[in-house]
């Protein structure tokens, strides 16, 4: 016997799906909702600061961050660059006492350097003293290896260092020579050089 195939109208097959697809929808709308609530939070939440915070609370978060430290930056620049602080000034000024001091060594090197350009170590230094109150610098040392010629070398040194642009004036203790026995000749100093005040 053949089988007949009853047809449906489109309205009974609406009714008969209405309830599963109800069902899914609720269903569907219940797990959404859990999750909003439940697990979103969770996972798109960000402690920070001690506190949970979501992303649109980051970014105030981060905006009052920038502001801080601009304003903290502002003060902290307001204090350290202030021309007129009596610190900074007196730090200033120590700053320039010790460029003067590298000035003074500088020139005093290439002086020594270049007292007798065919020798080399003729003028060596024991001591290099600097007096920031005093505007003093004291050098202390001897002038050897140019055999009798020591105290004529020493002389021509010191006179050397009279054409310092910064130096005001030269004081030297009295030139002696030193025979070792040996034939060998030295000729010590102490000299004080006093520079022109800033």
């Amino acid at each position: 016997m053949p089988r007949t195939v009853e047809r449906r109208s489109l309205s009974e097959i609406l009714r008969r799906a209405a309830f599963p697809f109800f069902l899914f929808a609720a269903a569907l709308f219940g797990l959404l909702l859990l999750s909003w609530t439940l697990l979103v939070p969770e996972l798109t939440h960000i402690e920070v600061g001690g506190q949970k915070r979501s992303v649109s609370d980051l970014e105030e978060y981060e905006h009052d961050l920038r502001a801080q430290i601009s304003s903290l930056e502002k003060d902290r620049n307001g204090e350290l660059f202030t021309a007129d602080d009596t610190l900074y000034v007196q730090l200033l000024h120590l700053k320039e006492r010790k460029i003067r001091l590298q000035d003074i060594r500088r020139e005093v090197s290439r002086i020594a350097q270049g007292i007798v350009p065919d020798a080399k170590n003729v003028v060596a230094f024991s001591l290099f003293t600097y007096d920031i109150d005093s505007e003093t610098a004291e050098i202390r040392g001897d002038v050897h290896n140019v055999g009798p010629r020591s105290m004529t070398v020493l002389a021509e040194f010191v006179d050397a260092l009279r054409t310092i642009p910064f130096v005001a004036s030269v004081e030297s203790s009295r030139f002696t020579r030193v025979d070792d026995g040996e034939g060998n000749f030295s000729s010590p100093f102490i000299i004080r050089l006093t520079l022109l005040q800033q």
